[in-house]
């Protein structure tokens, strides 16, 4: 039980990574213009 809930975990922490990382490509690529 414990392990799937720090699996979970991590997989929710990776995915926010992943938005994160994609909003800041987004802005970069606005500023620029």
């Amino acid at each position: 039980m414990k392990v799937g809930i720090l699996f979970f975990k991590k997989q929710a922490a990776a995915q926010t990574q992943r938005l994160l990382s994609l909003q800041n490509m987004y802005w970069d690529c606005n500023g620029e213009h």
